[in-house]
């Protein structure tokens, strides 16, 4: 497994995940969401407690599709911690992102054409 760090900030904030995103070449089919933290809001039409809980507490975490991925990046909201799990189509994790109190994320992928990207884009 390879394991990058992200602490790029813009205007003292963590960089959105949506930005984190745009910079991984992968094709996904499902996102897991697991024992996430964001700032107040609504997900999905859920208050952000509720998806909160529901990432606790759903074996597997709260799974999305990649096309409601899509539609979640356009929420204005800050992931404070929790992970994110990218599946592929075989049920695999291609790439797992991790949000550490707001400050830095890490970017774990088993994929050796995710890895060399990733090293080359720094």
């Amino acid at each position: 497994m390879s394991r990058f760090i992200v602490r790029e900030f813009l205007g003292g904030i963590l960089i959105p995940l949506r930005e984190v995103v745009a910079k991984l070449p992968i094709n996904f089919l499902f996102v897991a969401f697991r024992d996430v933290e964001f700032s107040s809001g609504f997900i999905f039409g859920l208050p952000v407690p509720e998806f909160e809980r529901l990432s606790h507490d759903l074996n597997g975490g709260f799974v999305i599709s990649s096309r409601d991925f899509d539609r979640f990046l356009e929420i204005d909201i800050q992931m404070i911690d929790g992970t994110i799990e990218f599946i592929g189509l075989d049920g695999i994790v291609m790439l797992k992102l991790e949000c550490i109190d707001s400050s830095q994320w890490e970017i774990t992928t088993g994929l050796n054409e995710i890895a060399t990207i990733l090293e080359r884009n720094g």
